[in-house]
Formats: C-alpha cells, sequence, structure tokens
C-alpha cells in the first residue's frame, strides 16, 4: 500500500551492537514511490530515537532535499525500482542505539510503499495482491505517523519499504600539503613534524615529530 507524507513519517531502526561494533557511515537510503508531487520537493533526515519516541533532534549531516525530478515511480515493489536518496558527507551512527529515518513534505501527492498486518502482500514482479496476508511485521522497527508534524503516534502495524547502505572505507595511510590563509599578525609557524587527526577531533600538530 501507499501512504502520504504531508506529515512527516517515521520509520525506526536500530544499529546493532554486535553486527556493528564501531556503528557506521551511512551512504544512502532506498524508498519506494508508486506516487510523486511534480514540483514540490520533499526532505529525509535521520534523528535519534529518545525514550521510544522520534527527537526533534537532527543526526548531523543526515538531512536531504529530494527533487522531484530525482523521484523514480514504481507500480510494483520490486527492489531495483527504488529512489536511491544519497548524503552529500556521510552522517555517522554510533552503534547500540536506535535512529528513525524521517521523511516529510508540504504535500499530500508523495505516497510511498508501506506493509501492513492483515493486508495482502504485493507481488513483486505484477504488483498485484497475491494470496498470502501478511500476518506479522518481519522488521523490528516502529512507523511512526505525526497529524500534527510535531507529535508522532506509532503505528505497530505498519513498516515502511526502506534500505540503508552503509559505507565501506578504504583504510591506509596518505601523505599532503595543506594551505590556509590567515592574518599574518595571528600566525605562528611550525616545526616540520606530523600532523594526526583522529576521529571526532580536530587537527593535531606534534612539534616533537614524534607523533
Amino acid at each position: 500500500m501507499a501512504q502520504n507524507v504531508l506529515n512527516p513519517l517515521a520509520q525506526t531502526f536500530t544499529v546493532d551492537e554486535e553486527t556493528y561494533k564501531s556503528g557506521f557511515f551511512v551512504h544512502s537510503v532506498d524508498l519506494w514511490f508508486t506516487n510523486k508531487d511534480q514540483t514540490e520537493p520533499l526532505k529525509i533526515q535521520l534523528r535519534p530515537v529518545v525514550n521510544g519516541y522520534p527527537s526533534d533532534s537532527i543526526v548531523p549531516f543526515s538531512e536531504v532535499t529530494v527533487m522531484a525530478d530525482d523521484i523514480t515511480l514504481t507500480t510494483t515493489p520490486q527492489l531495483n525500482d527504488a529512489t536511491n536518496i544519497e548524503f552529500e558527507t556521510p552522517p555517522y551512527l554510533p552503534s547500540g542505539h536506535e535512529y528513525a529515518l524521517i521523511i516529510l513534505s508540504n504535500t499530500v501527492n508523495h505516497e510511498l510503499y508501506v506493509s501492513r498486518v492483515g493486508d495482502f502482500a504485493l507481488n513483486q514482479n505484477t504488483g498485484l495482491p497475491t494470496q498470502k496476508v501478511i500476518s506479522s511485521q518481519p522488521f523490528s522497527g516502529v512507523l511512526f505517523k505525526a497529524s500534527n508534524s510535531s507529535t508522532f503516534i506509532a503505528v505497530p502495524e505498519e513498516d515502511l519499504m526502506f534500505r540503508i547502505y552503509k559505507c565501506n572505507f578504504q583504510t591506509g595511510t596518505f601523505g599532503g600539503i595543506m594551505r590556509s590563509q590567515f592574518d599574518d599578525a595571528l600566525t605562528q609557524e611550525l616545526s616540520d613534524a606530523p600532523i594526526s587527526k583522529p576521529n571526532t577531533v580536530h587537527f593535531k600538530h606534534d612539534g616533537s615529530g614524534e607523533t
């Protein structure tokens, strides 16, 4: 079935602590659209889940505006008919925490595939209902709707059809030259020494050259 997103939708998911011990960076998200507005864009966000509900805060770098022309429509929920939405800067999700994929727009014309307990499952090739009834949700997250654009209400019998891709970085060492322009009165010449940048902190210069 499809669901409009005038009022935000939120699908929760968990970054499993055993599978992703260090968390992961999100590369992109797949969504399946059965209808769209011809001009109005939509936004997606990733938000932390607090006390079981999507919070107001947004994970850094996780808000993306999707233009109508970039949305792919499909009459069947086949895996290769998805609209892939890529983050310009991959947001980082630590492990052991729950997050919500938020979808919001100013129009009722955007419609997405969801599953609902009691409905017939759709055939991935034809899009027609099969004889198989959805008796339970296979996904562990919860779908939320917000009738007033702020207060989320859980809909436990439904789940959004979505897919998340994580980044796979190559690791190793590299060298380079960095140039920045500053006021001469505020600059200080550094000795020849390595500069390091551990994750989540600023560049660090060690004048002893032993780092």
